[in-house]
């Protein structure tokens, strides 16, 4: 059997039975406009939280949450902590992911305010919590952020530590509390972004490419860090460790998933290599969860090519992860209907918890 402890970004369901019938069907991308997408499933209900619109131009009103039965129709998304003029999330309400631990909820808050020049700030890192999932949620750094940084994702490790992964990419340890927040240690650089020849790294002379959207697990002993680049559009990639601290090895198949955009290529100074009949442009920044099979799935948002779909803007995009004998992990992009058969297996008896209630953070497979 092989040991799974999948960290932070998705739930595990005790005494679950899989909610659908005999197959599952689905086609993306599904109908509910988000970028940054994460998923949760807690009882027979699926959570969907990311950056919902506006996407930057102009003020978010706050980090919202929706919820289906099915993955495929989804609930108009609800208020969870609403942008407050007067602090430091006033303007920007970007990739919030949930957290369970310890009988919370704990919700990272990635956000930015309009300074007195009309400018908006830096990107900077806050935690909320409640007491239920939906919330409402209480922001515990609201008079001052915890961090810098975007994109935050929260790692609960075997030894019982919580850690904070950023985009660029870097972790820190964590203390969390209900009423009280604080970093521990100093940053520990994971990875970088790749040089001009690599697709996550700026060409020879063109505009700056990073790295972003982190989201962690474990697998059989081995953490894999999950991660984004724009250089040719939006794709994703892996690095794993034998441990938090590294040191971490991109996998040699990267990109594993995503898509190219030719006018981004020719913005970045990239060669677009995409097959012509492939519609997407862009598929990015998501987190796995477990899916109606039982196995881990994988969400984020995708971006049709302009002329080659009706959704033009980021749509929610799906897709089971496929782990190979040698621990390398495979995702079929697809855009025509899907049915992927459900063996309806029970989940607990599947996935052990061993720590936080309700929390992937502490299963083990």
């Amino acid at each position: 059997m092989k040991n799974f402890r999948i960290i932070s970004t998705f739930f595990i369901i005790a005494n679950f039975t899989s909610i659908f019938a005999a197959s599952f069907a689905y086609t993306n991308p599904i109908k509910i406009a988000i970028r940054d997408s994460q998923i949760v499933r807690d009882g027979d209900t699926y959570y969907l939280t990311g950056t919902f619109p506006p996407y930057g131009k102009s003020p978010n009103p706050g980090f919202r949450i929706s919820s289906s039965k099915d993955l495929v129709h989804w609930t108009e998304p609800q208020m969870m902590v609403q942008s407050d003029q007067t602090r430091w999330f006033s303007f920007r309400s970007w990739a919030p992911e949930i957290f369970p631990y310890k009988g919370k909820y704990y919700l990272t808050m990635n956000g930015a305010s309009l300074q007195k020049n009309g400018k908006v700030g830096p990107q900077m890192i806050g935690i909320a919590v409640a007491d239920v999932i939906t919330g409402p949620y209480t922001a515990i750094t609201k008079d001052k952020p915890l961090t810098a940084g975007n994109d935050a994702s929260l790692f609960l490790d075997t030894d019982g530590k919580v850690y904070l992964f950023r985009s660029g990419i870097s972790a820190i340890e964590v203390n969390l509390t209900p009423t009280k927040v604080f970093t521990v240690g100093d940053s520990i650089r994971c990875i970088t972004a790749g040089g001009p020849d690599n697709w996550d790294g700026a060409a020879a002379g063109g505009p700056p490419v990073s790295i972003e959207g982190p989201s962690v697990f474990k697998r059989n002993g081995t953490y894999y860090l999950m991660y984004s680049s724009w250089r040719r559009g939006y794709e994703i990639g892996y690095a794993t460790a034998p441990s938090i601290k590294g040191p971490w090895t991109k996998y040699v198949g990267n990109p594993i998933f995503g898509a190219q955009d030719p006018d981004k290529c020719k913005h970045y100074k990239s060669t677009f290599t995409q097959s012509p009949e492939i519609p997407w442009g862009q598929v990015g920044h998501g987190s796995p969860f477990f899916g109606p099979d039982g196995r881990l799935w994988f969400c984020c948002h995708g971006i049709m090519q302009k002329g080659k779909g009706e959704n033009s803007e980021p749509h929610l995009v799906i897709a089971p992860m496929e782990f190979q004998a040698d621990g390398s992990i495979q995702m079929k992009l697809t855009w025509t209907p899907q049915a992927d058969p459900v063996p309806a297996p029970e989940m607990d008896k599947l996935w052990e918890k061993n720590g936080t209630p309700a929390s992937t953070s502490g299963a083990t497979r």
